[in-house]
């Protein structure tokens, strides 16, 4: 048994690995699911492969779903996302077969967007959005006291118009907890596997004048423009993480991410977090994913009802600076 799961394993890795000296930068669609959800770990620089644990797990590793066995839990964040655009997630997650199943859905909205034209540049008083969501099922277990394991399966919807892209991806991931060197834990994740993408719709239909004959006789056909297919945003995460302080007054967690974008240059993430009486957390991060650069983030537990109520700040190098909001609620 042991055995076989190396070789999947393998397997996996290598396909990533092919499947990344075959694209390009900039290659790759759907790029709403390159954003990030759980502000725990975007508060720690995205460096949360080996350290996802609670609901946050069920965006980044899968496979730390497992550390929610006790009961249900359901959350929701909430990012004013940059040109007015917000960007939403929930997930709720209960004991299941033994181990923990969770369903989860993400969606960055545009709101209404006025057609213009050329003859009436301010606004035609017609409006249309671009919405892309997904919506995913995920199932974690723990396999030894060590190692858990996890898998998630999304559908896709990209939309904008008349015009819509569906699809569907996996995300694969793996923790392994040493028991050595201040709790060292390893984590691997394979995220956004699946088919490519292409735009079809009413807006690609048309009608055209056809030759009918040899006499040059001519009658209108319906047409349909051909849309590119694209490539989802591909990505293998392996990281690693350490309890630096363990006590019952204070918790301090250092955790560091490799990241290979299958569409971009190899990247990395650093992250922190300082927890005091299991009650407050402070967090800093950084990452060179995506442009991004400083992240830092606040948590605080409130035990007595099995909540938590976190706050993210993330820095871009080139957009801005975006405050995400959100809480998990234990029942």
């Amino acid at each position: 048994m042991k055995t076989k799961s190396v070789t999947y394993i393998s397997a996996l890795l290598l396909l990533v690995s092919f499947g990344s000296l075959f694209a390009g930068i900039g290659s790759s669609g759907a790029q709403f699911m390159q954003i990030g959800s759980g502000l725990r770990a975007i508060s720690m620089g995205s460096a949360y492969t080996a350290v996802a644990e609670g609901l946050d797990a069920i965006y980044w590793n899968p496979a730390g779903l497992a550390t929610l066995n006790n009961k249900v839990y359901a959350g929701f964040n909430h990012t004013q996302y940059f040109a007015d655009m917000t960007y939403e997630n929930f997930a709720i997650s209960t004991p299941f077969m033994n181990g923990v199943i969770g369903v989860f859905g993400m969606g960055l909205l545009s709101g209404d967007i006025e057609i213009t034209t050329v003859d009436a540049p301010d606004g035609t008083g017609e409006f249309y959005d671009a919405n892309d969501y997904a919506f995913g099922l995920s199932y974690s277990r723990q396999i030894s006291n060590k190692f858990s394991a996890g898998i998630s399966f999304k559908v896709i919807n990209q939309n904008i118009a008349e015009l819509s892209a569906n699809g569907w991806s996996m995300d694969i991931g793996g923790m392994y907890r040493t028991g050595l060197l201040n709790n060292l834990r390893i984590g691997f994740a394979i995220t956004n596997f699946g088919p490519d993408l292409r735009y079809t719709g009413d807006d690609l239909i048309f009608r055209t004048r056809v030759f009918k004959d040899e006499i040059n006789q001519q009658e209108d056909s319906r047409a349909e423009y051909l849309t590119e297919e694209y490539q989802l945003p591909l990505k293998l995460q392996l990281g690693f993480a350490i309890d630096v302080i363990n006590t019952d007054n204070q918790k301090i967690v250092l955790s560091f991410d490799g990241i290979n974008p299958a569409d971009q240059s190899e990247m990395f993430g650093a992250g922190v977090e300082y927890l005091a009486l299991n009650t407050l957390a402070l967090r800093l991060g950084y990452t060179t994913l995506n442009d991004k650069n400083f992240s830092a983030g606040v948590g605080l537990n409130l035990n007595t009802i099995d909540a938590k109520i976190d706050y993210a700040y993330e820095r871009h190098q080139y957009l801005g600076d975006l405050h995400r909001f959100g809480f998990v609620f234990g029942f």
